[in-house]
């Protein structure tokens, strides 16, 4: 039995590979942006507070010199914090939220493409030119990937 989250990234690749008439690799990029979408709310109070982390470095820096005392620079850096009103630990809960799905999305591709047969249908693993049941030689996918981010 399928935990419900990936049961449900199952459903929906499953949904969008026969939409697209067995194109993996459509169905599969379109399962990734709708879930980036659905994740959205959850990333941009995480990439606002770091930006203001990040604008906080010069400070921090600051009190890093000023203060050598390992806990009067915390007790200044939390302070620090109260008056700018951030919460360091505000970006951890969406990330972790993040890694939950990106594991279960990794798990539903993996358990899609161990199927030879769905619905009758022979399983056509192919993007483009490459089959998606093997690893990518040419490291194309992940240069194409990395750039993209």
């Amino acid at each position: 039995m399928l935990a419900p989250l990936n049961n449900l990234l199952y459903q929906t690749l499953l949904f969008f590979y026969q939409l697209f008439g067995g194109n993996l690799g459509l169905s599969i990029i379109v399962v990734t942006l709708i879930t980036k979408l659905i994740l959205l709310p959850l990333v941009l109070p995480s990439i606002r507070s770091a930006k203001k982390m990040q604008d906080l470095k010069p400070e921090l820096d600051s009190l890093k010199r000023k203060y050598k005392d390992p806990a009067q620079f915390q007790q200044a850096q939390l302070a620090l914090y109260k008056e700018r009103q951030i919460n360091p630990a505000s970006g951890c809960l969406p990330q972790i939220v993040q890694i939950i799905i990106v594991i279960a999305l990794y798990n539903v591709f993996i358990q899609f493409l161990k199927q030879p047969i769905i619905n009758g249908t022979a399983l056509n693993p192919y993007f483009l030119f490459l089959d998606l049941t093997k690893p990518d030689r040419s490291f194309l996918m992940p240069v194409l990937a990395g750039l993209s981010q």
